[in-house]
């Protein structure tokens, strides 16, 4: 049996691949470590839709830079009128920047487009609830509502037993009572 003997060339032309694969790596990953630059690069690749802008924009929002957020959820917007996150994206800013009334309509649209936005229920109820301390027209009680929700969509939310908590103190707080959340299980 004749023993089958590697070409240099193959051994050269397979290193050089696998350099070139590793360079391609590691150029992506330093793209992962800063959400900005990772979304700016799907905005370039995908300049057509509206989820990098909405990513994109979650990440100025998280990095305080809002007026960029403002803009990549607009755009996000032009190209998709019905992408429910990118009006979540502006009620957290909005929120963010103290305009409770627009971050108020921003979450309602949201979910008027996607009732199964969770985290819109969320946004809304935190919104409302904050509202609600601020100004005593607007009653507390309209915060628990979103809040109930966002509990029945999401059970395996990380935070929900803390949320219970906080939701638990906010009816005491009306009720001037004890009563706790239930646990409550999302529809099947």
């Amino acid at each position: 049996m004749e023993k089958i003997k590697p070409h240099l060339a193959e051994i050269v032309i397979f290193l050089v691949m696998i350099l070139l694969l590793s360079m391609g790596t590691y150029s992506r990953n330093r793209l992962w470590n800063n959400p900005i630059d990772l979304w700016k690069d799907c905005v370039k690749k995908s300049p057509n839709k509206a989820r990098p802008y909405v990513n994109l924009g979650a990440a100025y929002i998280e990095a305080g830079v809002y007026d960029k957020a403002f803009e990549m959820n607009q755009k996000a917007i032009q190209i998709d009128a019905k992408y429910a996150y990118a009006y979540y994206n502006l009620s957290i800013l909005y929120q963010k920047m103290g305009e409770s009334n627009k971050a108020i309509a921003m979450a309602k649209k949201s979910l008027e487009i996607d009732p199964d936005t969770e985290m819109a229920y969320y946004s809304l109820g935190a919104i409302l609830k904050m509202a609600s301390t601020k100004n005593q027209r607007r009653p507390i009680r309209n915060s628990l509502r979103p809040f109930l929700t966002f509990l029945k969509l999401t059970t395996s939310w990380p935070s929900s037993t803390q949320l219970r908590r906080s939701l638990t103190r906010l009816l005491q707080s009306l009720n001037g009572r004890s009563r706790s959340i239930p646990i409550i299980l999302s529809p099947t």
